[in-house]
This record gives structure tokens, sequence and C-alpha cells, in this order.
């Protein structure tokens, strides 16, 4: 592997999408996930297409989270789609952007 720094960013941009909230109280949770928002919202302008496509991942599953606990931040994630459906060179970006708006508005 010739870029570790980068593996750990795509691992990171994942697992962020899947955290145990249920695990943290109701205001550690609010706190978090709006951190983890930022944060993968950061990531999918990473210079790397792994991290980006990693992060598309992680607000796809976050934003199942937010529906119920925070859904006013939802329309981050929905207009990040917009932009990266709209700016995106990489093909397997834009198909998985495509792939997690399609399931986000279909819910």
């Amino acid at each position: 592997m010739s870029d570790f720094s980068q593996s750990v960013r795509r691992a990171a941009a994942k697992g962020l999408g899947s955290i145990l909230w249920s695990k943290l109280s109701q205001e550690d949770m609010l706190e978090a996930q709006q951190k983890v928002l930022k944060a993968l919202l950061l990531a999918t302008e990473d210079g790397e297409w792994v991290v980006r496509y990693a992060a598309i991942v992680g607000l796809e599953s976050l934003a199942n989270t937010l529906a119920e606990s925070q859904p006013y931040l939802l329309p981050k994630i929905t207009a990040r789609y917009s932009e990266l459906i709209d700016s995106e060179t990489e093909p397997a970006i834009c198909a998985r952007t495509k792939y997690a708006m399609s399931n986000f508005t279909n819910d």
C-alpha cells in the first residue's frame, strides 16, 4: 500500500457513518452527529477519490440516523450530493452519489 494516510482517511470516513449512536447519551449524540456531519462533508473534498467515495457512504448512513434525530440537518447532505453530482469528475463518485441520493430521497 503506497499511501498509508489515504487508507486511514478512507476507513475513518466510512466508519464515521456507522457509529452506534445508541451508546451515547442524547445530548452527546446530537453534538457528535453534528461533528461527524461536518467531518464527512469535508471529506467529500479530499484529494483522493477513495476517501471521497467513503465519505459518500458515511453520509448515506448518517442521513438515515439524522432522519430521526436531527432531520433539520438533512438539507446539508442533499445539497452536498447535488454539488457532487454536478461537479465531480470521478465516475465512481458520481455513480455512488446518485445512488445515495436516490436512496435518501425515496425513504
